[in-house]
């Protein structure tokens, strides 16, 4: 692996003296390393925000360590609006996330504005290697709610298609609405973990009717017929990345700036390498009772003396962890309702206005289940998605 990471860092880089890295945890720190060990002149740039829980803790001790120049972007609560109102623009797909992709591209210009035409992320390492922790708990989750009797869940997704209790509870009652329909479909369906940002009942609250998922099935069963129909825990994977946002930052961000984002995690070496590792090679048996893990590149940091064990194992912050969540709810609240609702007319205003509410439901959801801090998915979907509306 080490030698593969290597190869896949130095053919990437090649011809590039100088090279800017999206630097946020472990795996982009490993990067920075790889790349000083190649020799490469290197700028790290990271996202930073006038809230302190949202900042990554170890960069200091990354640009200290290998000495590399830094600089610190700063994202803002305008910054967001507007990228969401021109977000058509520079983007070729409505996301839930599509702060990710605003505060993404305002990094790139930075970029290509030190005069930086390559960019290294970790983009892809929590998808290849099994990184997710919170997909493999939902897997662990699925696994053992699909011994129970059917028609538990049957009586339990009436109850879950409450408009009322959705306006109340919000992003928590939706996922358990989602993970309730998945339990009745077929088993590549289910271990995909499909869970729709705006299902049937949202769209139900938003616009006053309903949408089949059929298509969306359909659409799963094929895709998990052409990987080979991988084993169950591969699946829940490949779940996670059909919905990732990777490609659509690094194309947005070339088309706009012209700087070329690359990762080596994505490079065919490395993933087709992750490919044929057994579970035993990227969990480990004390991890295993709990959440997955790159396992195996760990080892090799700390083995190859890649990075200290501090930055190994800092807890994981996910990239979509921001204040925007805060801000939609307080100082962008009235311009977000503005823009969706002269967007679409016919949107239901008291159901976008119960998006905006504070929920206690999820702020504990934040706290005790999810490494995001962001629970405005149907929120970002309908954003995004609008901006393409008129535009």
């Amino acid at each position: 692996l080490y030698t593969d990471f290597l190869f896949a860092l130095e053919q990437q880089t090649t011809g590039f003296d100088r090279v800017g890295v999206l630097l946020g945890g472990f795996d982009s720190a490993l990067i920075v390393s790889g790349l000083k060990k190649l020799g490469r002149e290197i700028k790290g740039y990271t996202f930073r925000y006038n809230y302190e829980k949202y900042n990554q803790t170890y960069i200091d001790e990354v640009i200290q360590g290998f000495r590399i120049d830094h600089e610190w972007i700063h994202i803002t609560d305008e910054d967001i609006i507007d990228g969401l109102k021109s977000y058509s623009r520079y983007h070729d797909q409505p996301t839930s996330q599509p702060h990710y992709l605003v505060s993404t591209l305002k990094a790139a210009r930075a970029i290509a504005a030190d005069g930086i035409d390559l960019c290294l992320t970790g983009d892809g390492c929590d998808g290849v290697f099994f990184g997710y922790p919170t997909v493999y708990r939902k897997f662990r989750l699925l696994g053992t709610l699909n011994k129970a009797p059917g028609i538990i869940y049957s009586g339990l997704g009436l109850l879950l298609k409450s408009l009322t209790l959705e306006k109340l509870l919000g992003h928590p009652y939706r996922m358990a609405r989602h993970i309730t329909q998945a339990l009745s479909r077929r088993p590549e369906i289910l271990n995909f973990l499909t869970a729709a940002v705006i299902d049937s009942t949202t769209f139900r609250g938003l616009w006053d009717t309903g949408y089949s998922m059929a298509s969306l099935d359909r659409t799963i069963h094929e895709y998990w017929m052409n990987c080979g129909e991988p084993d169950h825990i591969h699946a829940a994977y490949l779940g996670k990345n059909m919905v990732g946002l990777n490609k659509a930052k690094l194309s947005s961000c070339f088309n706009e700036t012209g700087i070329t984002l690359k990762t080596p995690y994505l490079h065919p070496v490395i993933s087709q390498y992750a490919r044929k590792l057994s579970s035993e090679h990227w969990i480990s048996s004390k991890e295993r009772k709990a959440v997955s893990g790159k396992y195996l590149l760990t080892r090799m940091a700390i083995e190859k003396s890649m990075l200290t064990e501090e930055i190994v194992y800092q807890p994981k912050m996910s990239p979509v962890c921001s204040p925007v969540d805060h801000w939609l709810k307080t100082s962008l609240r009235q311009e977000i309702l503005q823009f969706v609702v002269s967007r679409d007319g016919t949107i239901n205003k008291p159901f976008l206005r119960s998006l905006l509410r504070e929920k206690t439901a999820e702020i504990l959801y934040k706290k005790y289940v999810t490494i995001d801090d962001y629970t405005s998915h149907v929120l970002g979907m309908l954003a995004s998605y609008l901006s393409y509306k008129g535009a």
